[in-house]
């Protein structure tokens, strides 16, 4: 039996058979009676023959048979097992295991998330795990409540949202008219994001982005 080491994995080859001891499961890699996919190592053509929880420290161990020539089907795609395979398989887990810490965080301004603008979500919230759809969904629900708030505090109380927070001035400015113009764009930018998310545009966007993008 000859060992070989491939990146973390350990792998034992003998003429009828390989064995991987890898330290991460591989996606993709089932176990088919029909239409298999041949995996490639050492320039030898195998396929998946069993697949099971491996000895610690390795999560999985797939063992590899020789492919038959009396093999009638075989699936299109194809596996090609080496140092450049493993390499990626291990970015690719350090990305999602980074990308899990952040929607973890995130998650707790899940409501705000809406309110970026469409670019923002695609490029950096999608990657994370968020939808895009779902997130403006709620953020409109919760401008919904806002403008409804703002609406019984200047009506009922005289003043707003920003009053009640920061008193009658923000360095000498009067705060009235911050209120007043919340009240008059809140509504407004619900009912024009609402409109489109109902009409199902690809493009989801934040805050005001239809006043920049149309």
């Amino acid at each position: 039996m000859k060992e070989l080491t491939i990146g973390p994995d350990t792998v034992h080859v003998t003429p009828e058979a390989v064995w991987i001891l890898a330290v991460r499961e591989m996606p993709g890699w089932t176990v088919r009676e029909f239409c298999r996919k041949p995996i490639y190592f050492q320039q030898r053509k195998y396929f998946l023959l069993k697949k099971e929880k491996g000895p610690p420290p390795y999560a999985m161990t797939y063992v590899l048979a020789p492919w038959s020539e009396n093999e009638a089907e075989q699936s299109q795609d194809f596996i090609v097992y080496d140092e450049d395979y493993v390499a990626h398989r291990e970015g690719g887990s350090r990305s999602h295991r980074r990308n899990d810490r952040l929607y973890h965080a995130l998650i707790w301004f899940y409501p705000f998330i809406g309110f970026f603008w469409s670019s923002t979500k695609e490029r950096f919230f999608m990657p994370v795990g968020f939808e895009a759809k779902e997130a403006t969904g709620v953020s409109i629900m919760l401008e919904f409540c806002l403008a409804m708030v703002q609406a019984i505090l200047i009506f009922f109380l005289g003043s707003g949202i920003f009053n009640l927070c920061f008193g009658r001035e923000i360095w000498g400015l009067k705060v009235f008219w911050l209120d007043f113009a919340v009240f008059l764009i809140l509504p407004v930018d619900c009912l024009v994001r609402y409109g489109r998310l109902l009409k199902g545009d690809e493009v989801q966007i934040g805050f005001l982005e239809w006043v920049f993008r149309r």
